[in-house]
């Protein structure tokens, strides 16, 4: 028998679907107990009819008259048991964003969050969970997630977001109701066939040039010289470097290990060390004071998670990369590089002092985003630069940890001007179209013919 209970100010329903699967909703438009418990009556007499059908061999079982609410709870425990909990988290605000979520208190500690970190008993489930709260969708079941609403949901914020934004969002519930659908919860995901029309921005990255590399090397003092190298030659995540170990750095086979808990795609892999990275590695290995501990510790002695970001753009402020104020002929001007790493130039004729320009630069790069170098940039230079030596792209991709060539060579294989340039100059039959066979010369007249 099933319960129906109040919780701020609201009356929930408790209880068995025909599967059997525990079920938690809210009880819309009842105002008291009597009204709940004719609610849960009513949904009780309908899963009774169902299963009678079932019996019956007249109904199959499963179908999308299904509560959003228990099955996103079963789903948000899932991805945090399969995912890396960042990604978890990532994918509860994305599904917050859209079909809702379960409230949480502000400033609340990572112990006490839905879903939980860690393994939790129960009993203490049931205490920290919070209540359901509807996306902006505003729908209840799943067969009230049409295209149309999809549709209508997507145009409403396409002026406040990312086109990429809304795509993960898409397709994140997408990817909640293909798992109710192998789950055997629901019978059809209904948006399956659904496309936003967007297409993201791409480059939102590039990858530095040689040049670039070098001078960030040369610019930057240690430990970080010796972390920068290390993205460059292993092309590692910021992640899976900064929780790189001692134990992961083997110097008997010169391998660097990317252990499975750390990697993005819970894939294990071992990377060749660099000749140059090992024999800083070895000073840095035979200085350290824990050789269990973190390759790359902070002041504390933890692995370097944080303010990282910041001293990487101080160190490329310092070897003159990035966009940047300078003064022009007529006032003062903007350098920047496009995807390709050619520079660019802008004048600023507004600006009459540096913190003007500074500020309209700022005001650019938000209507106008470019490519930017990051730290995830050194990894795309890792992959580029082994591409453009003729490395297989298969092993590029082995070392990236990728799991296809394609997503390798479409996101992280960027092209450089002078590549582009020497192709077209191994071309070796550009001149032969000027000279006949066996001595005869060929003449292109101007109907499109050949003349001997």
């Amino acid at each position: 028998m099933g319960r129906c209970y109040q919780r701020n100010k609201a009356w929930y329903l408790d209880y068995r679907d025909h599967r059997g699967n525990r079920v938690r909703t809210v009880a819309e438009g009842t105002r008291n107990r009597r009204e709940a418990a004719k609610a849960l009556a009513a949904r009780e007499s309908q899963e009774s009819w169902i299963q009678n059908q079932i019996a019956l061999g007249l109904y199959d079982g499963r179908h999308n008259h299904v509560e959003i609410e228990p099955l996103l709870e079963g789903y948000l425990m899932h991805t945090v048991a399969t995912k890396r909990y960042a990604t978890a988290f990532a994918w509860r605000e994305a599904l917050a964003d859209t079909v809702g979520g379960f409230e949480r208190e502000a400033n609340e500690r990572e112990s006490r969050a839905w879903p939980p970190r860690q393994e939790t008993e129960l009993d203490d489930l049931k205490a920290i969970r919070k209540a359901f709260v509807r996306g902006p969708l505003d729908v209840g079941r799943v067969d009230e997630i049409t295209p149309a609403r999809i549709e209508a949901w997507t145009a409403a914020r396409k002026g406040s977001y990312q086109a990429r934004t809304l795509i993960l969002r898409v397709n994140v519930l997408k990817a909640f109701l293909n798992w109710a659908v192998r789950e055997g919860r629901i019978r059809s995901n209904p948006i399956q066939g659904v496309r936003t029309g967007l297409r993201a921005a791409q480059g939102r990255w590039r990858a530095l040039t040689p040049g670039e590399a070098r001078a960030l090397l040369a610019a930057s003092a240690e430990p970080y010289r010796t972390i920068w190298l290390a993205f460059l030659t292993t092309g590692m995540r910021h992640g899976e470097l900064a929780k790189l170990t001692w134990p992961d750095v083997s110097f008997s086979t010169n391998t660097i290990r990317v252990r499975q808990e750390t990697c993005k795609t819970h894939g294990q892999r071992d990377i060749p060390m660099h000749p140059e990275l090992r024999g800083r590695l070895l000073a840095l290995w035979r200085e350290a004071k824990d050789t269990e501990g973190p390759v790359f510790p902070n002041a504390n002695g933890k692995p370097w998670t944080e303010n990282l970001d910041a001293r990487f753009r101080a160190c490329l402020r310092k070897a003159g990369i990035g966009p940047r104020v300078v003064k022009e002929r007529q006032g003062l001007g903007l350098l920047d590089t496009d995807r390709t790493g050619r520079p660019v130039r802008e004048e600023l004729p507004r600006a009459k002092t540096r913190r003007e320009a500074e500020a309209e630069l700022r005001e650019r790069s938000s209507r106008r985003p470019r490519p930017r170098v990051v730290i995830h940039s050194l990894r795309h230079t890792f992959a580029t630069e082994l591409i453009r030596e003729g490395a297989n792209p298969k092993v590029v991709s082995d070392l990236l940890g990728h799991s296809t060539v394609q997503m390798t060579l479409q996101t992280y294989a960027h092209v450089w001007p002078q590549d582009r340039e020497a192709a077209i100059g191994r071309l070796n039959f550009g001149t032969k179209l000027a000279q006949g066979t066996e001595g005869e010369s060929q003449v292109l007249d101007k109907t499109g013919t050949y003349e001997n």
